[in-house]
């Protein structure tokens, strides 16, 4: 199939599935007080707003969540998905333990790309590789309509039995390169499957594993990783995976202990010094003297792998106080 026929498929299959979503919302007007206590109890909720993605909005357990975020680190482990946007969701319960959601969420390109120079007279002097996208800085960065045009589309299934858990997710991505660099664009998608299970008596395994292309900001360590743009205009999606896992277990009721592994991958580079792999460790410890106090610390190490080979590693020893108001 030709790229310019791939663009146009791609296109159709994305404007068809977020009609189909912006349909499944279309009724989520405000609730009344009495409304919204029904919704709730028959298993349906209506989120406008900004809130924790789809991809990621995935609780597993209490103070732990399938992405293995129980880390003093608010960052968690790498690999894990974890953004918070704007968005439109509806969820609803399709059988017992199965909660099914649609959502519309803010679609922002988050890359890098050949960006034509210019020297004081107009006059055109080569390419550089800048950051490309609204919040990353670099060219382009601020409000641009003008190449972040159409919303992410998320679809998520969460099946849960007891204290055990399973959740899947899927996104669908329109990313464009701005006119001014050529308006080529691209689909981007991304699976997520995490799920949380007891092991023993106070013990509990959390997990995660997303694979997707073009899905950089949606893991952590992947920012500005969506997709490269070449000096010809064409956008070429970057291919990328996250996995990780934990364990916690309670000492007792106040005492409680992790132990979590993030790892992160990009399967396409454009540079010697781009980002090929990153890995993590987290070990925690956290005591609640009092119902609303948590006192944290925890002793982190991580390594960055850059495609020329090169590797650096660091360990921090990081504490918290947390009140809950």
């Amino acid at each position: 199939m030709s790229k310019t026929a791939k663009t146009a498929f791609s296109s159709a299959i994305l404007a068809g599935a977020v009609a189909t979503a912006i349909a499944s919302v279309a009724h989520a007007g405000p609730l009344s007080q009495e409304e919204a206590k029904a919704a709730m109890d028959a298993g349906k909720e209506k989120c406008y707003g900004v809130s924790l993605a789809g991809m990621n909005d995935c609780a597993a357990g209490p103070g732990t969540t399938c992405q293995g975020t129980s880390t003093v680190d608010f960052q968690g482990p790498s690999g894990i998905p974890f953004i918070r946007q704007a968005q439109l969701r509806y969820t609803f319960a399709a059988g017992k333990g199965l909660d099914l959601s649609v959502a519309i969420e803010n679609g922002e390109f988050s890359g890098r790309g050949q960006v034509q120079q210019f020297d004081a007279m107009g006059n055109p002097t080569g390419f550089a590789t800048q950051p490309v996208g609204e919040t990353i800085g670099g060219a382009f960065a601020g409000n641009n309509s003008d190449f972040d045009q159409a919303p992410d589309l998320v679809l998520a299934a969460k099946w849960s039995q007891g204290d055990s858990l399973l959740r899947g997710a899927l996104v669908l991505r329109d990313l464009e390169a701005p006119r001014q660099m050529g308006g080529d664009s691209e689909t981007g998608w991304g699976l997520n499957i995490a799920g949380g299970v007891p092991l023993w008596a106070g013990g509990r395994l959390v997990g995660s594993f997303t694979y997707g292309d073009g899905i950089g900001r949606y893991i952590i360590d992947g920012a500005g990783q969506d997709a490269f743009i070449d000096a010809t205009g064409r956008v070429n999606t970057i291919e990328a995976y996250g996995a990780t896992a934990q364990v916690t277990h309670d000492l007792s009721d106040k005492l409680s202990a992790g132990l979590s592994y993030g790892f992160y991958s990009v399967e396409d580079t454009f540079a010697a010094t781009d980002t090929d792999q990153v890995q993590t460790v987290h070990a925690s410890i956290f005591y609640k003297p009092v119902d609303r106090l948590t006192v944290g610390a925890e002793l982190s190490w991580g390594e960055r792998e850059i495609a020329s080979g090169a590797s650096e590693d660091a360990t921090r020893l990081q504490t918290s106080v947390q009140f809950n108001f």
